[in-house]
């Protein structure tokens, strides 16, 4: 079939019942394909890019998707207005001078629910970091460090739970393990769910 006719989906051609069945079937596979074409971007996704002394995670999705929305409201930080969006960003540099995280997220302020979000993740020494398996956990654990990342977000739930994406590849928690004040701040990014 040649390319014009595809676009124009049969149509054309001298026989009116061709034409007829050519446009019915073309409509359907033009429908098929715009939707599942649709169906890959309908939710957000945590993706994840590695260097050598980071992982840089992006959180983004269509208007409507809720994740980069979700992790710029659990952040305590000054609002910045752009003039078309809303923006918040932080970072943590622990008690041994050692940058840990960044954090940016952005929400749109004319499109609801429309944001993205970038979380850089340095490497330091105690982490998992593993680009092959895209897996990244970080864990925050003296106490002076624990209580001051903790600042940075709102409080959690009471599971401790700040953030997690719906695919479940990014999570953000405080684990207070019995105590009132928080133990653990631990920030997770993996592929792979048990």
């Amino acid at each position: 079939m040649e390319l014009d006719s595809f676009f124009r989906c049969g149509f054309g051609h001298a026989n009116s019942s061709l034409i007829y069945e050519r446009g019915i079937a073309c409509r359907v596979g033009l429908f098929l394909a715009l939707t599942i074409l649709l169906a890959s971007y309908a939710h957000a996704t945590a993706q994840i890019l590695f260097t050598n002394d980071k992982a840089v995670v992006l959180v983004q999705g269509p208007a409507g998707d809720l994740d980069a929305p979700n992790l710029y409201e659990v952040m305590n930080a000054p609002v910045v207005d752009d003039g078309t969006s809303l923006k918040k960003q932080i970072n943590f540099i622990n008690s041994s001078n050692q940058n840990i995280f960044d954090l940016s997220c952005k929400v749109s302020k004319t499109v609801a629910n429309l944001g993205s979000c970038t979380l850089v993740i340095f490497k330091v020494d105690g982490m998992i970091f593993e680009p092959a398996n895209k897996n990244v956990i970080v864990a925050v654990e003296d106490m002076n460090d624990v209580i001051k990342v903790s600042q940075l977000f709102v409080r959690p739930d009471q599971y401790g739970e700040l953030y997690f994406s719906d695919d479940l590849h990014l999570g953000l928690s405080l684990h207070y393990n019995g105590s009132s004040y928080p133990q653990l701040f631990m920030i997770s990014y993996s592929e792979k769910h048990p």
